[in-house]
């Protein structure tokens, strides 16, 4: 398997006190620079209650062009 890397880059509070967002870098081969995203966690009882997964940057492919701009 070609190799893959996620990178924890930090933790903030979320939108409610229940939230917690944690920011993270992905990279593998297929990519010209590093993924950035968050996923946003809200805990209840004691548990992750919901995940949410968000992308914060376009994934840009090797040897694709860049996405057009508005």
């Amino acid at each position: 398997a070609p190799w893959r890397a996620m990178r924890i880059t930090g933790f903030e509070a979320g939108a409610t006190p229940q939230q917690t967002v944690m920011r993270w870098e992905y990279m593998d081969p297929r990519l010209q620079q590093p993924l950035a995203g968050r996923s946003i966690f809200t805990v209840a009882a004691g548990e992750i209650f919901e995940a949410q997964l968000l992308l914060d940057t376009q994934p840009l492919i090797v040897g694709a062009s860049a996405p057009a701009t508005p």
